[in-house]
């Protein structure tokens, strides 16, 4: 077949194939123009969602925030917590559930942990930074924090002892000369004096501008020495 038979049988068939496409457009005008209704309509709709979701999540951030703030605001130990955390841990633990493994869910989580041991809740503080931790972020390194000292008030000084030593491996954000001060009281606790000297002394070496380099230094002075 020469090329100007081919060319010619090509383009009528691309004009019929056209022709037919306007002729099925035009019957079927009002089903096309309900295609592209519920094709607009849907692309509304998940631009809503979108924008729903963003206005949650700010919402959500927003509320967080003031939740957050005014726990750290207080003063002292579990027992100074108690009022605020009375007020706000049923809110932090519906954003926890309703934001969850994002920033947000994650933070209302700790913070419900925070607020389950300040209301002596030890049981729920550990379950919710159990929920927080598996993450390389400061969080969970906060998260493990938090978790050990839970074992730790409710006895649990072994379980206490691992979480604390899973921090001190250097590549998280946590200053560790705190970890290592509360892990050097622990192991005493524990009757294991050699490793909290070990503990003290790499807080007085590696950590000289420490605000625990100098009860560091009073614990291991009164340990006994090991080489004696």
């Amino acid at each position: 077949m020469r090329g100007e038979e081919r060319h010619k049988l090509e383009t009528d068939a691309l004009i019929l194939r056209v022709e037919r496409a306007v002729d099925w457009a035009q019957e079927n005008r009002r089903s096309l123009v309900t295609i592209i209704a519920a094709t607009v309509g849907i692309a509304l709709l998940a631009g809503g969602f979108l924008v729903n979701r963003g206005n949650r999540k700010e919402a959500a951030r927003t509320r967080l925030g003031v939740l957050t703030t005014e726990i750290q605001q207080v003063t002292g130990g579990a027992e100074a917590r108690q009022g605020p955390c009375e007020a706000s841990l049923s809110e932090l633990e519906r954003l926890a559930e309703s934001e969850g493994n994002s920033v947000e869910g994650r933070t209302a989580r700790y913070y419900a942990g925070v607020c389950q041991r300040a209301l002596g809740n030890y049981e729920a503080a550990a379950a919710s930074f159990e929920q927080v931790r598996g993450r390389n972020d400061l969080l969970a390194e906060l998260a493990t924090l938090g978790l050990a000292g839970v074992q730790r008030t409710s006895g649990k000084g072994e379980e206490a002892a691992l979480a604390y030593r899973s921090l001190l491996d250097g590549g998280g954000d946590l200053p560790l000369d705190s970890v290592l001060f509360e892990l050097g009281v622990l192991e005493e606790e524990q009757g294991r004096p050699e490793a909290a000297m070990a503990h003290y002394e790499r807080i007085v070496e590696e950590y000289p501008a420490s605000a625990f380099r100098d009860l560091a230094e009073t614990r291991r002075e009164r340990l006994p020495d090991p080489s004696r």
